[in-house]
């Protein structure tokens, strides 16, 4: 049961330690899984690589930089400091376990990311995540996308968050394909 980000990145961590285990004896982990999150799915992603396995190939795609952000983005409340702090407050009393911490704040976990290949996917006009709250912008404004490859997709979606990149970017998504397959050592 699903109570807490915590266990969300315990549910992956469950997915990445099953694949390890079909994995021929002597295989390395970094050339056969790759941890790939979309959106929600993005902030678990760079949790459980940046707490458990920093050596595999991360992507994240079209994500937050935190849980909070996001909400507050969505709220229309992300221009007010204190507004942010009570979205934070009340997301980590409600989705962290103790210590209360901020769930699923994916920027701190990139910085801590320091191995492993990584590719962080965005659409600028993602109008679900938006442009305050995503990845992207903060690592960019942190000065933090050293080491990062980038793929912006292009196009004019009716839905940059939730179509998929292949019906509106067929051109960044065959990179962001190619980007996988060399990270698996597969070209």
């Amino acid at each position: 049961m699903l109570l807490s980000s915590n266990d969300m990145v315990d549910d992956a961590a469950a997915c990445v330690a099953y694949c390890e285990g079909q994995l021929q004896q002597g295989a390395d982990p970094a050339s056969s899984i790759i941890i790939l999150g979309q959106s929600m799915g993005g902030g678990v992603a760079v949790e459980l690589a940046s707490t458990r396995y920093p050596r595999l190939p991360n992507v994240n795609c079209r994500s937050f930089s935190s849980l909070s952000a996001a909400a507050s983005s969505t709220l229309g409340i992300a221009g007010s400091s204190v507004a942010r702090g009570v979205v934070r407050l009340a997301l980590s009393l409600a989705f962290s376990r103790l210590p209360w911490r901020s769930p699923l704040d994916s920027a701190r976990h990139w910085r801590q990311l320091h191995t492993g290949p990584k590719l962080l996917i965005y659409h600028p006009q993602d109008q679900v995540i938006g442009h305050a709250a995503a990845l992207h912008t903060a690592l960019h404004d942190q000065s933090a996308l050293d080491g990062i490859d980038v793929i912006q997709l292009g196009g004019s979606p009716r839905d940059a968050h939730n179509e998929h990149p292949a019906d509106f970017a067929p051109r960044e998504w065959s990179a962001a394909i190619s980007w996988m397959q060399r990270a698996l050592q597969l070209q």
